[in-house]
C-alpha cells in the first residue's frame, strides 16, 4: 500500500543557468524502450513476372530509429540501424536490414571557404530517425547511347525521375540491393503538410547544417511573419538539346546528352536544372533564418516540395554543401569516436527507483504544468544532465514547466521511501 507523506506547499526554484535546449541533441528520435522496426514488405507479384504485388505488414528483430547519441563539443555521433517503425509501401524488391550506421554530425558548421560538391549517390545526411539521405543521382549517366552505370558522368540521372514511383509515402524512401533503406526526398512522416507553424528539424546534412521541413517564415528575420512553403531557387532549363551545362560550359560533341524528347524529357538529368535565384533558398538550398529552435538565427537547409507536396529539385541540399562535410558518414566506430558523453548514459536510471511503481507524472507529454502523484523533492534535468528546475511538491501538486523548451527531460522525485525517475516530454 502506498504510504502518504505530509502535504507540503509546492515551491519551484529556477536554477538560473540561463539554459536552453540544444537543438542538435534534442532533435533525434531515440529508441528509449526497445521498439522494433516495422513496416510493409512485398510478398509476391509485381516485378518482371508481372501481376499485382501483395504486401504484408511485419515486425523485425532489429531496433527502430536511433539507438545512441554521443557527443563532444564539436561533434555528435549517431548510432542507428537505418530502420524505423510503420514504414510505408515501396515498390522495388527486397526489404530493409540493419546497417549498423554510425554518423558524425559537426556541431558548429560555418560557411566553407571552398565549397565541396554534394555526392550524387550515397549518404549526404541523416534524418532524425537515423535513416540516411541519399544524393540526387540514381548512379547512372548518359554513355552516348543510353543511361548506364558505365556512363561518362556528364549527364547524371536524377533519382526522383527514375525511382520516384518506387518510394514509399512514409519517408520518400526505399531500400537498395544491400538492404540500406534511404530517402531521396520528401520524408512526409516527419513534417506536417500543409502547415501553419514552422516545420521541425527533419535531419542534418553531412556538414552539420540542420535540415527543416518545407515551411519557414516569410521574413527570415521575423518569427511573427507568415509561415509558408519555401520555394526552391532551381528551375528546369529552357533547352531542347543537351549541349551545355547549367553554368554555360559548352561541351564537345562526345559529351552531349540526348536531345530533349518524349523519351528523354527535361528533368531526367540533374543537369537539366539551373539555379535562377528566383526562390526563397540559395544555391545550397538553404538560407540564414530565425527558427523556433534557433531564435537568434541559423543557416539551414529546407526540404523542397511542390504545392502538392511532391518532391522538387534539389530535394534536400543543392549541388554543393554550405559548410565542410564529414565524408565518411555511416562508417564510424563509436567505441573510438572520441566523444565525452552519451545522452542514453545520462538517463540510464530513467524509469527506475524503488518508488517508480507508485509515482505518476501527468499529463505526459505536457506544455505548461505537470503534477506528481507523490510528494517529495523534485529535480528536473535536461538530456545533457543539467538541472533546470528543482523544488518540493505536495501530493498531486502542480509544477510549472512553462519556461522549458520543447524536448525530453528527466524527472526525479526523492522521498523518505526512496527515489523515482521518469521521462517527461515537453511539447509546445
Amino acid at each position: 500500500m502506498k504510504k502518504k507523506l505530509l502535504s507540503l506547499s509546492f515551491i519551484i526554484v529556477s536554477t538560473g543557468f540561463g539554459w536552453a535546449q540544444s537543438p542538435d541533441l534534442d532533435a533525434w528520435i531515440i529508441n528509449w524502450d526497445g521498439t522494433k522496426a516495422s513496416g510493409y514488405e512485398e510478398e509476391g507479384g509485381g516485378g518482371p513476372g508481372g501481376g499485382t504485388p501483395t504486401y504484408t505488414y511485419r515486425e523485425y528483430d532489429e531496433l527502430a530509429d536511433v539507438q545512441k547519441v554521443c557527443f563532444s563539443n564539436d561533434s555528435i555521433w549517431i548510432s542507428s540501424t537505418g530502420m524505423t517503425t510503420d514504414r510505408g509501401v515501396f515498390t522495388n524488391p527486397g526489404g530493409p536490414s540493419n546497417q549498423n550506421y554510425v554518423y558524425r554530425i559537426p556541431r558548429n558548421p560555418v560557411e566553407a571557404t571552398v565549397k565541396e560538391e554534394v555526392q550524387s549517390v550515397f549518404t549526404i545526411g541523416v534524418l532524425v530517425n537515423g535513416i540516411p539521405l541519399f544524393g540526387k543521382g540514381d548512379g547512372n549517366s548518359w554513355d552516348g547511347a543510353e543511361n548506364s552505370g558505365m556512363g561518362d558522368g556528364i549527364w547524371n540521372g536524377d533519382a526522383m525521375y527514375s525511382e520516384g514511383m518506387t518510394l514509399d509515402t512514409a519517408f520518400g524512401a526505399h531500400p537498395q540491393q544491400q538492404g540500406a533503406y534511404h530517402t531521396h526526398g520528401s520524408p512526409y512522416r516527419l513534417y506536417d503538410f500543409p502547415a501553419s507553424e514552422h516545420s521541425p528539424i527533419i535531419g542534418f546534412g553531412n556538414d552539420g547544417v540542420p535540415i527543416y521541413g518545407p515551411f519557414g517564415y516569410d521574413d527570415p528575420n521575423d518569427m511573427g511573419s507568415t509561415v509558408r512553403r519555401m520555394e526552391s531557387g532551381y528551375e528546369l532549363r529552357s533547352i531542347t538539346k543537351r549541349v551545355s551545362l547549367p553554368d554555360g560550359t559548352m561541351l564537345p560533341p562526345g559529351q552531349h546528352g540526348p536531345d530533349v524528347s518524349v523519351d528523354h524529357p527535361l528533368g531526367e538529368y540533374s543537369e537539366d536544372y539551373e539555379f535562377t535565384d528566383a526562390g526563397d533558398l540559395d544555391e545550397y538550398n538553404g538560407r540564414w533564418t530565425k527558427t523556433p529552435e534557433y531564435p537568434d538565427g541559423v543557416y539551414a537547409y529546407f526540404v523542397t516540395v511542390t504545392d502538392e507536396n511532391e518532391a522538387y529539385y534539389p530535394y534536400f541540399i543543392g549541388n554543393y554543401y554550405y559548410a565542410d562535410p564529414e565524408s565518411n558518414n555511416g562508417t564510424f566506430d563509436l567505441e573510438t569516436a572520441g566523444y565525452t558523453d552519451c545522452v542514453e548514459e545520462l538517463v540510464a536510471s530513467v524509469e527506475s527507483g524503488v518508488l517508480n511503481d507508485f509515482v505518476n507524472v501527468y499529463p505526459n507529454p505536457a506544455t505548461d504544468y505537470i503534477s506528481s502523484s507523490y510528494a517529495g523533492e523534485v529535480v528536473i534535468r535536461d538530456i545533457n544532465g543539467i538541472e533546470v528546475i528543482s523544488g518540493v511538491v505536495s501530493e498531486n501538486g502542480m509544477i510549472d514547466i512553462s519556461s522549458l523548451e520543447k524536448g525530453l527531460y528527466i524527472f526525479s522525485l526523492t522521498a523518505t521511501e526512496g527515489t523515482a525517475t521518469k521521462k517527461i516530454e515537453v511539447i509546445k
